[in-house]
C-alpha cells in the first residue's frame, strides 16, 4: 500500500488498508479490502459536473442547430454542418484534453465518465438522421433530459412524457447496486485466489496480447476459458457501473431508468439476443437509432445495417482505448476491437440469413436454453482475447478493484495493486 495522495480520479495504484483480517481452516491469513467509499463520491460528484456543465449546455446547442432545423426543409446543409463539422469532432476529441486538464489519471473514472460523450456522439447522430425518439424532441427540457442523461429514461408510449419514480423504486436500485458492488468484489477475489484456474490478472506477468496470440492459439480451449472468466468479470464491471448511473439518474430526475443489462452471458439464445436484448441495452440504443436506422433509411438491407453498427461498435471501442489507456499507445487503433466486433457481426448476420430455416428452428425447440448459451458464447468468445488485451496489459483491473470490496491473502496485496 502506497501513502493516500490526491483525490480518487488521480489514483493508479490502491491506496486502501485492510478492513479486518481472518484465518482459513487451513490457517492461511487473509485481508478483507472494503471498497472505498470517497472514490464513488468523487465519480458521483464528477458525473454530475460532466452532466450539468458539458451534456446540458451541448444538448441545447444540438436541439436549436439540429433538432429543429433537420425538420425545416432546406436546412439540411446546415445540419450536416453542425453535426459532422464542429459537435461530433469537438466530442470526439474533447475527452483527451479534458481528462488531462481535470487530472483524471485512473482509468476506471474514465471508462466510467466516457458514458457521456460516448452516448452524445450518437444521439448528435440520431437526431441528424431524424431518429431522435419523439417523446424526447418535443421540447428542449425534454430534450435536455434526455442527452444530458447517460442512461435510458423511460417515457408512456401513449403520452409521451417521462415517468416519475418512487423513493421505494430508487431504493431498491440502490439495493442492487450494493449487490452488485459485494459480488463482483468476491468474484474478482476468486483471481487472487485461484490463479490456476483464473487468468492472470497482473499485466507485469501475463496478458492475452503478450506475443501477439496466433489465430490457432486464440481458438485453444485455455484462450476460451479465461477468456469466459473474463467476459463475466466485464459483464459485472458494466453491471455495477450501470447501477450506480442508474441509481444516480433516478435520484437527481425522479423519473424511471430503463433495465441496463438483462444477464446476455448466461440466458442468451441466439447471437441476436444476446447483442440485442440482453448486452449494454444503453450502447444498443445508440446504434440503433444512431447507425442501424440510418442505414437502413439509406436502402442498406438488415445484413448491411447490422455490418455497419457492429463496424460503427468496434471503432467506438478503438476510440475508448485511445482514452481509458492514453498512456499506453502500444494499444492505440491496432484493429483488434474492430476484429473482435466484426466478428460477432458475422454471427448475428449468419443467424439472420440462415436462422429461419426450418432446421434451426426446429433445432430451438429442441435444444435447452443453457445449451444454446454455451454455444452462444463458444462461438461469440474466440476473438475476445484482442478485445481485453488493453484491459489486462495495462493494470486496469487492479486500478478498479479499488471500488469493490475484496479479499487477498495476507501480504499478496501490494503485489497486485
Amino acid at each position: 500500500m502506497s501513502p493516500v495522495t490526491g483525490w480518487p480520479h488521480e489514483w493508479v495504484e490502491d491506496h486502501r488498508s485492510p478492513l479486518f483480517t481472518f484465518r482459513s481452516k487451513a490457517s492461511t491469513e487473509y485481508e478483507f479490502y472494503f471498497a472505498s467509499v470517497l472514490w464513488w463520491l468523487d465519480v458521483l460528484f464528477h458525473a454530475i459536473v460532466f452532466a450539468l456543465l458539458i451534456a446540458a449546455p451541448i444538448s441545447v446547442l444540438v436541439y436549436f442547430t439540429i433538432v429543429r432545423p433537420r425538420k425545416i426543409r432546406g436546412r439540411r446543409s446546415a445540419v450536416w454542418f453542425w453535426g459532422y463539422g464542429v459537435l461530433l469532432p469537438f466530442l470526439v476529441a474533447m475527452p483527451v484534453r479534458l481528462f488531462s486538464f481535470l487530472q483524471i489519471r485512473s482509468g476506471t473514472f474514465r471508462f466510467v465518465l466516457l458514458s457521456f460523450p460516448m452516448t452524445a456522439i450518437f444521439r448528435i447522430l440520431a437526431a441528424m438522421y431524424d431518429f431522435a425518439p419523439a417523446h424526447a424532441t418535443r421540447s428542449l427540457p425534454d430534450y435536455i433530459l434526455y442527452f444530458s442523461s447517460p442512461m435510458l429514461l423511460s417515457h408512456d408510449n401513449k403520452t409521451g412524457r417521462y415517468i416519475p419514480t418512487s423513493s421505494r423504486k430508487v431504493f431498491k436500485i440502490f439495493s442492487r447496486f450494493l449487490g452488485f458492488q459485494f459480488i463482483t468484489g468476491a468474484y474478482q477475489s476468486l483471481f487472487y485466489q485461484f490463479p490456476s484456474i483464473f487468468p492472470n490478472l497482473n499485466p507485469s506477468l501475463q496478458y492475452p496480447g503478450e506475443g501477439h496470440l496466433t489465430l490457432r492459439e486464440l481458438f485453444s480451449l485455455l484462450c476460451v476459458k479465461d477468456s469466459f472468466f473474463l467476459a463475466v468479470l466485464i459483464m459485472l464491471y458494466l453491471c455495477t457501473f450501470g447501477e450506480s448511473l442508474v441509481f444516480f439518474i433516478s435520484l437527481i430526475t425522479q423519473k424511471q431508468v430503463e433495465p441496463f443489462m438483462d444477464n446476455p452471458i448466461f440466458a442468451s439464445e441466439s447471437p441476436s439476443d444476446f447483442w440485442g436484448r440482453r448486452w449494454n441495452l444503453l450502447v444498443h440504443d445508440c446504434l440503433k437509432n444512431g447507425v442501424y436506422k440510418p442505414v437502413r433509411s439509406m436502402g442498406g438491407s438488415k445484413v448491411v445495417a447490422v455490418a455497419a453498427s457492429f463496424l460503427a461498435s468496434g471503432i467506438l471501442h478503438e476510440w475508448v482505448v485511445t482514452i481509458i489507456f492514453a498512456e499506453h499507445k502500444e494499444f492505440y487503433w491496432n484493429g483488434r476491437q474492430t476484429a473482435f466486433f466484426l466478428w460477432q457481426a458475422l454471427l448475428v448476420a449468419g443467424e439472420a440469413l440462415v436462422g429461419h430455416w426450418n432446421i434451426f428452428k426446429r433445432m430451438n425447440k429442441l435444444i435447452p436454453t443453457y445449451v444454446k448459451t454455451g454455444l452462444i458464447i463458444m462461438l461469440g468468445i474466440p476473438l475476445a482475447p484482442w478485445f481485453f488485451e488493453p484491459y489486462q496489459g495495462t493494470g486496469f483491473y487492479f486500478q478498479t478493484h479499488t471500488c469493490f470490496p475484496v479479499i487477498f491473502r495476507k501480504g499478496s496485496f501490494a503485489e497486485n495493486s
